[in-house]
């Protein structure tokens, strides 16, 4: 188990090891449907088209002549086809760009929450609660993540109560997945 984390670990670190796509419309997970299916039975056909010609070998020469190097290069060829398919299924499930401004009023409890999206920017205004716990983690995290936002490009803090920052605290100390990239705060004393 113990070497099973570490590998996890390791994993985690490395760049593409998390992508955010967001939740998929119908269509698209019909396609994803479509597309995996396929996979499967070309896969399947591989090995049926496989096992006859290595039955077809032994049958007319008596003994087993397909070599380790014809194995290899179909083992090689059913990997390639496996990682093309994963490449294809990433960009079938890629989120659709946002088209003209899209706002979206969080339910933080007490508090404030608005995401604004256009094609160019995303934009968090506020992003906290006092009545809500861990509203970052159970509220603004899986939010952004099922519209499929893995940047915010600029958030904002109308004044420092806790009902206007504590999921945009949570998202600067203790989301890795979720990366602001300009924060603005009022200037102190004034609000």
């Amino acid at each position: 188990m113990s070497l099973y984390e570490i590998l996890l670990n390791i994993a985690r670190g490395m760049p593409g090891s998390n992508i955010i796509l967001g939740r998929p419309g119908i269509r698209t997970l019909v396609a994803y449907g479509v597309l995996l299916t396929g996979c499967i039975f070309i896969m399947r056909l591989l090995s049926r088209v496989e096992k006859e010609a290595e039955k077809k070998s032994i049958d007319t020469v008596g003994e087993n002549e397909s070599s380790p190097e014809k194995r290899k290069i179909s083992y090689v060829g059913k990997l390639l086809f496996l990682t093309g398919f994963y490449i294809l299924s990433i960009f079938l499930l890629l989120p659709d760009p946002v088209k003209g401004l899209d706002a979206w009023f969080l339910d933080v409890g007490q508090g404030d929450g608005i995401l604004l999206r256009a094609e160019e920017a995303c934009v968090l205004v506020d992003g906290g609660s006092s009545s809500k716990k861990s509203l970052g983690e159970y509220t603004l995290s899986p939010c952004l993540k099922s519209l499929g936002i893995s940047v915010i490009d600029y958030a904002f803090v109308s004044h420092g109560d806790l009902d206007h920052l504590s999921g945009v605290k949570y998202l600067l100390e203790s989301c890795e997945d979720i990366q602001i990239k300009n924060l603005y705060l009022p200037y102190h004393g004034r609000g």
